[in-house]
């Protein structure tokens, strides 16, 4: 941790980052979305980020699946 490290903080979650679908993966990897957790707290919905969560967690996870498949077979396209 000691160790100073030159590059960017954040990498992609995929190797195709010239696609829509793999740049829509890049922002919601990030970790921005703690924030509507917290409005959702304050206005007594917090239920309701377990039901986006339990919903968009899946589909992200086969959303990967699909961009790693992607990055196997060059030849296709995934935007």
């Amino acid at each position: 941790m000691r160790e100073k490290r030159e590059g960017p903080l954040f990498s992609s979650v995929s190797r195709a980052t010239d696609s829509r679908i793999a740049r829509l993966a890049d922002f919601l990897a990030r970790r921005d979305f703690i924030y509507i957790v917290v409005i959702l707290a304050a206005l007594g919905k917090a239920h309701w980020f377990l039901v986006f969560a339990a919903f968009g967690a899946p589909i992200y996870f086969l959303v990967l699946v699909g961009l790693a498949l992607g990055s196997r077979h060059p030849g296709r396209s995934y935007s």
